[in-house]
């Protein structure tokens, strides 16, 4: 840009000076330099382009992320009053709505806000799903059963088709200590 601003003004100073037989100015772009022009803007486009759609999908998977902890928190509200995970419906029913919680085997989909799946498999353990429209089937698996060796609260994420994120479905995923780790772990499975 700055070349054309200096190549600009070099004209409008040739051209001061020189005129056409008729009396008019001579002056203008070459077709080479409007290309070179054209080329430059289509180079930054090609970069610009890439990063904003990334941008973009982080986004949806940031929203489904918080959608989990969200849910995270009301269900270990619940588990905290009657020591054992609720299920979708006793939620609705306790008055909980700024999440929609969907039965264990109900996909968790970007059509309705603030989806979850939930799966209280057991009382100590619970499966929570959500989908984001970037296409990633984001969980959390807790387990509050001490004597199990593995034992806390794991977070995870695969590519998956809509229809197919469920918090049932997701028991076999490979869990990692935060939504980070899941993202930059050796996991073939996530963009």
């Amino acid at each position: 840009m700055l070349y054309l601003a200096k190549k600009m003004e070099a004209r409008k100073r040739s051209m001061s000076s020189e005129t056409c037989e008729e009396g008019a100015l001579e002056g203008g772009f070459t077709l080479i330099e409007l290309m070179v022009v054209l080329l430059i803007m289509g180079i930054l486009i090609a970069i610009a382009v890439p990063t904003f759609l990334s941008v973009v999908g982080g986004a949806k998977d940031k929203a489904a992320q918080s959608n989990l902890r969200s849910a995270l928190t009301q269900t270990t509200t619940v588990y905290g009053s009657y020591n054992s995970y609720p299920t979708a419906t006793t939620l609705y029913q306790s008055g909980i709505t700024q999440i929609t919680f969907e039965a264990s085997t109900a996909s968790a989909t970007s059509s309705g806000a603030n989806q979850v799946s939930i799966d209280p498999n057991g009382s100590q353990t619970l499966y929570l799903a959500s989908w984001s429209s970037s296409g990633v089937c984001w969980a959390i698996r807790v387990n509050h059963n001490l004597s199990n060796a593995i034992h806390g609260t794991f977070y995870a994420g695969q590519v998956v088709k809509q229809a197919s994120c469920t918090a049932a479905g997701v028991t076999g995923y490979t869990y990692y200590g935060s939504f980070a780790a899941a993202t930059t772990a050796a996991n073939p499975n996530l963009p």
